[in-house]
């Protein structure tokens, strides 16, 4: 409690320092008479600097002007590049040497990075709302998730809130996977669609105690099905035998075996074969109890090398494109997307045998190795009610 009191108080402190403050306008007005709208007053516990950030109209062009005071003297002044009219402030993060800010306006984003030792500037990335939208629509964006704990999570472009605690953060995706950086965590996020309910993974390096390339996860869902008895949940199927994978001595002479053991999730260790091999294919199982309290129409997979400590082994090793699914009762071909996010399987008909072999037909090759990936196979879990709130179900 002491603690939350102190950074209470630092907060209050800081606040009034930038409202109490003299501007750069009010102390050099003929200076920086052109500048305008004030986008941003930050203070800098590093350097007790407070750094100020306007919009600024000169010679028909519309800039930003980033302004340092110390003790009422100018330790920056440098005019930005603008290409979108801001309204607001999405997200800052200052360090030792450098500035980092999004600003938000009518006609889309801009990315800033200041380097603040040489004065120098890049945008890191520009994009409109259309095309923001475009590459992140899908995402289950300002929804109230909740585990079986009864934590809650929104998640946001620039925020994240876990039980009415909000961090700043971005959301990007890159090398065909989710991500959300706060200052101190990196997630993968992976979600997907079913049956009325959204699910969000929030994936997290693995504690010291797991086997390497193990991640830590937390799975929320947001849904219409109501009157559960328990929690919808994805589920990791069942490995039965896994005919061929890689083994490798690491840097500190361990040796590691890339196949799931009990169940196939994201909490254990990913599969891995030999592109050239020609036993590229496992077989997986279905509780019984599960098959009979809700009938089993998907797979969901999660295709490549998915790991939050190294995600760029995504992008490094391949990843399953076409494969085969076969029961006693039914057998076809299907490919996966190059994605490292949850990917419904649909089935021809509801699984009524344990055991499912999945063949490995063709890939989408890795940048660096020619080993084939994959990090888990989820079934839905749901309820014992199985409706919604108008008294129907829609699959996906």
């Amino acid at each position: 409690m002491k603690k939350i009191k102190t950074v209470f108080l630092i907060h209050i402190i800081i606040r009034c320092m930038c409202l109490f403050s003299n501007s750069p306008k009010d102390l050099y007005p003929s200076l920086f008479i052109n500048c305008e709208r004030l986008i941003f007053a930050k203070p800098s516990l590093q350097s007790n600097e407070i750094f100020y950030c306007y919009t600024e109209f000169n010679n028909k062009q519309r800039y930003l002007r980033f302004i340092g005071l110390k003790e009422n003297v100018i330790s920056y002044n440098i005019q930005l590049r603008l290409d979108v009219d801001p309204d607001v402030l999405e997200y800052i993060k200052i360090d030792d040497n450098a500035l980092r800010f999004i600003v938000n306006g009518i006609e889309g984003m801009e990315d800033y990075y200041l380097n603040l030792q040489d004065g120098s500037y890049k945008i890191i990335n520009k994009k409109t709302h259309e095309e923001f939208w475009k590459e992140f629509g899908r995402v289950p964006f300002k929804k109230d998730f909740i585990n079986s704990t009864g934590e809650v999570v929104v998640l946001s472009p620039f925020s994240i809130r876990i039980n009415n605690i909000e961090k700043q953060g971005i959301f990007s995706k890159q090398e065909n996977q989710y991500f959300f950086a706060t200052d101190e965590k990196k997630y993968i996020v992976l979600f997907t669609s079913l049956y009325n309910t959204n699910f969000l993974f929030l994936v997290d390096k693995s504690s010291d105690n797991k086997p390497l390339y193990c991640n830590d996860t937390q799975l929320f869902y947001q849904s219409s099905l109501v009157e559960y008895a328990e929690s919808p949940k994805l589920k990791g199927v069942q490995i039965k035998n896994v005919e061929d994978y890689i083994t490798e001595i690491d840097s500190k002479k361990r040796r590691v075996e890339f196949k799931p053991s009990d169940t196939f999730d994201l909490t254990g260790t990913p599969w891995a074969v030999n592109s050239k091999s020609e036993y590229k294919n496992i077989t997986i199982r279905v509780p019984e109890f599960n098959r009979k309290s809700f009938p089993i129409k998907y797979l969901i997979f999660v295709n490549g090398f998915v790991n939050a400590e190294k995600s760029y082994l995504f992008n490094q090793n391949s990843r399953v494109k076409g494969m085969k699914i076969e029961t006693k009762s039914f057998s076809f071909e299907t490919e996966l997307e190059d994605s490292g996010n949850l990917q419904l399987v649909k089935l021809p008909e509801d699984l009524a045998d344990e055991e499912i072999i999945v063949r490995v037909l063709s890939k989408y090759d890795g940048t660096k190795y020619s080993d084939i990936v994959l990090s888990g196979i989820y079934y839905f879990v749901p309820l014992k009610l199985n409706q919604t709130r108008d008294g129907t179900i829609e699959e996906s």
